[in-house]
């Protein structure tokens, strides 16, 4: 899987980083809960390859945490869809900033299931200090792309 590039032609923009997390609506079923993720990697697959979005969708079947990484006006206007969107309840950004570099730039939209609880804001707490955030953010992210490349637990 080659490495994901902003359409020909198109200017380069500024790298953007959200993490957040959601949780998955207590209304939905097993059945409805495979069938919206599946719905969100297949649209996600489709369509951010064309917006030069990458990121990782990592689900519990409980609750959903999300990076998603791109030019910023794109990420933000995504995020909004995700906020409005009935899979998702109680959406909170954990982590949002500016970057050099992607993280993700092998997806598209990778995705990791896990049983373990899954709490996003576990792995990251919020110091009000911005570059201690961002630090914890990027071990977080770091750690799901070797889940990812290795095959390992995390």
């Amino acid at each position: 899987m080659g490495k994901v590039q902003p359409p020909d032609g198109a200017p380069k923009q500024a790298l953007y980083r959200i993490l957040y997390s959601s949780d998955v609506p207590k209304s939905q079923s097993p059945d409805d809960i495979e069938t919206s993720i599946e719905t969100i990697l297949r649209f996600s697959r489709e369509h951010n390859p064309f917006a030069g979005i990458t990121g990782v969708l990592v689900t519990n079947k409980r609750m959903y945490a999300q990076i998603l990484e791109g030019p910023a006006p794109l990420v933000k206007d995504l995020l909004g869809h995700i906020a409005c969107d009935r899979r998702h309840q109680g959406l909170r950004v954990i982590s949002s900033h500016a970057s050099d570099h992607r993280i993700f730039d092998e997806w598209s939209m990778a995705f990791v299931r896990t049983n373990r609880d899954l709490e996003a804001e576990a792995y990251i707490f919020p110091t009000g200090h911005e570059q201690s955030n961002i630090m914890a953010v990027s071990a977080f992210c770091v750690s799901v792309r070797r889940h990812l490349l290795n095959g390992t637990n995390f």
